[in-house]
C-alpha cells in the first residue's frame, strides 16, 4: 500500500507539472479535484461488482441523479428492505421505499438525502 500510494503521489504530481506547463491556471488541490472528478466520471459505470454486495458505496450515487420509489411487488404484497442508513446506525428499520439505481432500501426522509450526500 505504501508503495502504491508513493506511486500515485509521484504520477498526479508529474500530471500537475505538465498541466502547468502547458498553460494550466489552477492550483494543485484544485487541480487533484478536478482529476479525481474526471476519473470518477469516466470509469464509475465500467466498476463491477460480484454477485455479492460490496461494503464500499458506489461513487456514482454522488453524481448521478437517485430518486426514491416504491418497491415493486414480488411474492409479497407490499415488499420491504432494511434501511441501510438505519442499519449502520443499529437500528432495525424497514422501509418500502428504496433507490432503484442502487438497489439499496432507504427510508424516505432523512436516510434517502443521507445515504446520496455524505
Amino acid at each position: 500500500m505504501k508503495m502504491l500510494w508513493h506511486f500515485l503521489s509521484v504520477t498526479t504530481l508529474n500530471s500537475f507539472h505538465i498541466y502547468k506547463r502547458n498553460g494550466g491556471r489552477l492550483k494543485r488541490i484544485n487541480f487533484l479535484l478536478e482529476l479525481g472528478e474526471q476519473i470518477v466520471r469516466k470509469y464509475s459505470s465500467q466498476i463491477t461488482f460480484g454477485t455479492r454486495r460490496s461494503r464500499t458505496p458506489m461513487p456514482s450515487r454522488f453524481i448521478e441523479r437517485h430518486f426514491p420509489s416504491v418497491i415493486p411487488p414480488t411474492t409479497k404484497q407490499k415488499p420491504t428492505k432494511r434501511c441501510a442508513i438505519c442499519a449502520e446506525k443499529k437500528i432495525r428499520k424497514k422501509s418500502r421505499y428504496w433507490c432503484q439505481k442502487c438497489h439499496t432500501g432507504l427510508c424516505p426522509a432523512p436516510c434517502f438525502e443521507i445515504f446520496h450526500t455524505k
